[in-house]
């Protein structure tokens, strides 16, 4: 048996979301997500379908 593998651009912002929606605390248990950047990962993570909530990943921010 091999490991699942996803190919959905993952930031460490979108752990948060994810976990909640995996808990179903998210839709129904007073949390509001309105102000975090992470994205719900969730569906991607549990279907075999081709949809990707994140479209862009910021790499690396130069500070000079």
């Amino acid at each position: 048996m091999s490991a699942p593998f996803s190919s959905s651009l993952f930031h460490m912002s979108d752990w948060l979301p994810t976990l909640l929606s995996a808990a179903r605390i998210a839709s129904g248990g007073g949390v509001v997500l309105d102000d975090v950047d992470g994205v719900d990962q969730w569906e991607s993570l549990t279907s075999n379908l081709n949809h990707h909530p994140r479209k862009e990943l910021l790499q690396e921010r130069s500070l000079r």
